[in-house]
């Protein structure tokens, strides 16, 4: 199967950081970089919400965070997954 990009965005841009204490970046399509502030909101950490500081949250669920990868789901009236890869 092809997949296509059609959001117009340039995805290559898109860049997410986590620090242990809580805070990170996110940096957007746009280019602007946020800080954000991070936390798991289910004992298992399995549901993360990322605040950007001035802007807005994105809340996921079915997380999963390795050395090398992020996986989330978002659910709203679709359902999105997601996973980002380590670039070093």
């Amino acid at each position: 199967m092809d997949l296509k990009d059609e959001t117009g965005y340039d995805q290559d841009t898109l860049r997410l950081t986590f620090s242990t204490n809580g805070t990170g970046t996110y940096s957007a399509e746009t280019r602007h970089l946020w800080n954000t502030t991070w936390s798991f909101t289910t004992s298992n950490d399995n549901d993360l919400i990322l605040q950007l500081t001035g802007g807005p949250s994105f809340n996921w669920s079915a997380v999963n965070i390795t050395d090398s990868s992020f996986d989330e789901t978002t659910s709203s009236s679709t359902l999105i997954s997601g996973k980002w890869i380590a670039i070093n």
